[in-house]
């Protein structure tokens, strides 16, 4: 579960508590008086947890917890089985937490067949295959970052990767070269920033190659807005700089981009639209399990997609 504040926590009434470090242990320890009684605090990096403060028996490290799961296993082979045969469909999967922008945040119960549905849309609408690379950002207890990260390559059998940490985001990019994105729209600023934040620093013959290059693809993204091919201009643009680009940002094998959680402005769009990536704008919410409406193509870029009527007949 994805925790935003004390009042998440009270009202999940986890029985489970898993920490990343010292910090977020010392945020839930603040609270305890308030909680629910939980049984274990499972920590992933027990540095500094070994003072006199920290001696309390619900505060383990990863590695004695799943000891402990190993032991019991042992002691009875048949929990496991036991513990599955007790879901169905409808039973709640994960309690996943609305942003909270106009009140007190809410956690909204996903169940299986809810999480399976959303999964195998999404996998649908992205062509989602097992020879795809997702690259994971987003907290997986995210609504939307647990369809794209978890559910929709379980069901399309496709491999996800993940940042070794927020400082290596772009490194381990460049390494992994994804074919299926999802973030926020500061990533994909922060990946056009980086790119003339170099161009700047570079010699006055790069920076004019850079310069050219992009107003060709710009005449090429326009012609194929008005239903040409934009073909030469966009060639020529590749040639020059965008697929140097696109490589040393570990964009190069990027087929489905998606972007979402805020607004995003029309010149990031359009510049990764110019460099051959398409970046698809979406809407979700929580409570459909994180994706509701999603831009279709280029035609209909800076929406989420054109409205399109059906006619229905009855017998």
């Amino acid at each position: 579960m994805l925790f935003r504040s004390a009042a998440n926590l009270k009202a999940a009434g986890a029985k489970v508590i898993i920490c990343g470090d010292q910090e977020q242990v010392d945020n839930v320890l603040a609270v305890t008086a308030d909680l629910p009684p939980y049984e274990h605090l499972v920590v992933f990096d027990m540095k500094g947890l070994h003072t006199a403060e920290y001696r309390d028996a619900r505060i383990t490290s990863f590695e004695d917890f799943r000891a402990s799961g190993r032991e019991a296993h042992v002691a009875d082979g048949t929990r496991h089985a036991a513990l599955l045969s007790r879901l169905s469909d409808t039973t709640a999967a994960i309690a996943s937490y609305t942003s909270g922008t106009t009140g007190v945040p809410r956690g909204i119960l996903l169940s299986h067949a809810a999480q399976i549905a959303a999964g195998r849309a999404l996998a649908t609408k992205i062509a989602l295959k097992p020879t795809d690379r997702c690259f994971s950002l987003l907290p997986l207890g995210h609504a939307t970052g647990r369809a794209f990260d978890v559910v929709a390559p379980l069901v399309a059998g496709a491999s996800v990767n993940f940042p070794e940490s927020t400082e290596t985001i772009a490194h381990d990019m460049a390494e992994i070269s994804p074919t299926v994105l999802f973030a926020t729209p500061k990533v994909y600023e922060r990946i056009r920033s980086i790119v003339e934040v170099r161009i700047a620093r570079a010699v006055p013959f790069k920076r004019w190659v850079y310069g050219f290059a992009m107003s060709r693809l710009e005449s090429s993204l326009a012609a194929r807005r008005a239903g040409g091919s934009g073909g030469f201009s966009a060639f020529l643009g590749g040639v020059l700089a965008g697929k140097s680009i696109l490589k040393k940002a570990g964009l190069s094998s990027l087929r489905y981009a998606g972007v979402g959680g805020a607004s995003v402005s029309s010149n990031v769009t359009s510049w990764f639209w110019q460099l051959g990536i398409p970046l698809y704008e979406h809407y979700g919410q929580v409570e459909t399990g994180g994706v509701l409406f999603a831009q279709r193509n280029l035609s209909d870029s800076g929406t989420l997609g054109a409205a399109r009527s059906e006619e229905h007949t009855s017998e």
